[in-house]
């Protein structure tokens, strides 16, 4: 019988951030990445992960910062697939099988009708990070907002982040809506000049809207270091964005099913952090304006 392929992410959440490196540098950021992602947040916050094409390397980043978040974190966190495709965020996540079919988590009135945290994970696989996933829509395309909205909203109260891979968004009408469900936009493009342009021509039309997320940018080095402009474009996009821009690098480890790299693990915590610090930012803001989070 043949091995199953794990997940590069399967042990990512066990394993304490402290032991990636033992570099001066690597573990002073290692310390001010932990501290960013267990700031306290008083009530629950939705980060909506997107791309406006694909191969940017969605999947595996969502699920490498919501593990990240769900293993340093007291509280639980929801890691959400609303996008299409096998491989997708469960098993980037460590909690669904390749050769199972890529069918949407079974309905539960429990769930639905949830009144403490252990009605709202009921059937709900969870990672070895702690991370609890659930897979919305129908099978093998991507979930609209709406059977998104019925399947969290319900929950989402239960969980300190709720974490959303959305997939491939047209930015006429998905993007609208998903920046109205979230608290914070993490848009993901490849480190190149053309895709780091569209990225950021989006970020002021996600602001512009009614629920004003928070956004941050993530560019993949999909390249793999291949494009010396790598660099410059991330250096250029960091300086006219006008919102935090981190750069991702492309680990063939994760690609081969091996745990990710000790490089992709920090980026990831950086991100993760940059995360959180956003969603706090929203929280205040909203509180000084005299509007509900």
């Amino acid at each position: 019988m043949a091995a199953r392929p794990l997940s590069p992410l399967a042990t990512l959440g066990a394993m304490p951030l402290a032991m990636l490196t033992s570099t001066a540098h690597t573990t002073r950021a290692i310390s001010e990445g932990d501290t960013a992602i267990r700031q306290p947040i008083s009530t629950s916050r939705r980060v909506g992960f997107v791309q406006l094409h694909g191969g940017s390397g969605l999947s595996t980043t969502a699920a490498a910062v919501a593990s990240v978040l769900a293993s340093r974190r007291s509280g639980r966190v929801l890691g959400v697939d609303a996008a299409s495709g096998p491989l997708g965020f469960g098993w980037h996540a460590g909690t669904s099988d390749p050769a199972a079919p890529p069918i949407p988590t079974a309905p539960s009135e429990r769930r639905l009708r949830a009144r403490d945290g252990a009605d709202a994970v009921a059937g709900l696989p969870q990672a070895a990070s702690g991370l609890f996933t659930l897979r919305v829509g129908d099978a093998g395309a991507p979930a609209s907002t709406a059977s998104w909205a019925a399947e969290v909203s319900p929950i989402a109260r239960f969980f300190d982040l709720v974490c959303t891979d959305w997939g491939v968004r047209p930015w006429q009408s998905d993007l609208a809506e998903i920046a109205d469900s979230s608290h914070v936009v993490c848009l993901i493009a490849r480190a190149e000049r053309r895709a780091a342009e569209e990225a950021v021509a989006m970020i002021a039309a996600l602001q512009g809207q009614e629920s004003e997320p928070r956004v941050v940018l993530a560019l993949v080095d999909v390249a793999n270091g291949r494009r010396r402009d790598a660099g410059r474009v991330l250096e250029t996009v960091a300086g006219h964005a006008g919102v935090p821009v981190l750069g991702i690098p492309f680990d063939t480890a994760r690609a081969a099913g091996r745990p990710a790299r000790s490089h992709s693990r920090l980026a990831a915590a950086r991100l993760a952090g940059t995360i959180v610090s956003s969603a706090i930012t929203t929280r205040v803001t909203a509180a000084r304006e005299g509007v509900p989070a």
